[in-house]
Order: structure tokens, then C-alpha cells, then sequence
């Protein structure tokens, strides 16, 4: 391989670049975890914008299904409030993770979180204390989250 095609290699950047944190410039401007179960949180908090027991993930002010993101979104499950954040893909799995723990979950993946939230014997309140488990479980960080859940699970 001639010089001229050989490919740059630069010296000044590490080899194995630090995992995205706190402090990291693309981490600025997408949700974590932490924000992600924030959001959700918020949308859930007035139990008229509670969506439970329904087979849509959101509907609009008039009961019609809709996509969670969407404007006219007035009510959200669980899992809706989550899409609505608009998180990255990983942050949403983490906020998953987290829900699954503090609510005590067997497996951790999103239809055991959605099955457990529209059970109809759930209530808006144990929504709420879950969702303050996994908040602070994601504001503890990763080696304490599993701690954090478990003190405020319900």
C-alpha cells in the first residue's frame, strides 16, 4: 500500500475512547435514562393523563389512538410516556431495566414492563412509586441502581 492510499491514523486521539457520560458532548443533547423516566413521570403525574388498561400506547383528547410522541397526545400508558420521551434506543432499554427492577419483575424486557403496568388491578399510585424507584435508581447511577430500586419499590 502506497503512502498516498494508506489511511490517516491519528496519534492524538485515544485508542479505546471513554464510554459516553455525563460530561460528554453527544450525551448533551440526547435523554438519558434519568430523563427519559423524568418525562414519563411528568406526563403520568395528573391521573386524568393516565392511560390504563387500554390497547393503545396514547390517545388524544377525544380517546383516538395516536402515536405517543404526537402533539395531540393527551393520554399515555406507561410505555407511551416512555416512547414519548424520544430517548435513544439504549437510554430507553436502561429506563426498562430500571422500571423492570423496581417494580420486581422476573425478566426485564418491555412487553413484561407494559403487562405489568395494565393489569387492572394496578393503580395509578403504584405507577408513580415505581416510577420514583427507577428515578432514583437512574440518579444513583449504575453501580448503586440496583440498591436505589430495591429501597423504593413497592
Amino acid at each position: 500500500m502506497s503512502s498516498a492510499t494508506r489511511p490517516v491514523v491519528r496519534r492524538d486521539l485515544p485508542v479505546n475512547p471513554a464510554p459516553e457520560g455525563p460530561t460528554s458532548p453527544v450525551s448533551r443533547y440526547l435523554p438519558s435514562a434519568h430523563a427519559i423516566l423524568c418525562s414519563a413521570r411528568a406526563r403520568l403525574t395528573d391521573p386524568a393523563r393516565w392511560l390504563h388498561g387500554h390497547e393503545h400506547e396514547a390517545v388524544d383528547a377525544h380517546g383516538r389512538r395516536c402515536l405517543a410522541w404526537a402533539p395531540e397526545a393527551a393520554r399515555w400508558d406507561l410505555y407511551g410516556a416512555l416512547q414519548a420521551a424520544e430517548g435513544t434506543i439504549p437510554a430507553t432499554d436502561e429506563a426498562l431495566r430500571l422500571l423492570a427492577r423496581a417494580a420486581k419483575l422476573p425478566c426485564v424486557d418491555l412487553l413484561a414492563v407494559a403487562e405489568w403496568a395494565d393489569e387492572p388491578e394496578r393503580t395509578h399510585a403504584e405507577i408513580l412509586a415505581v416510577l420514583d424507584a427507577a428515578i432514583e435508581a437512574a440518579a444513583a447511577g449504575p453501580v448503586d441502581a440496583g440498591r436505589a430500586a430495591a429501597r423504593r419499590a413497592v
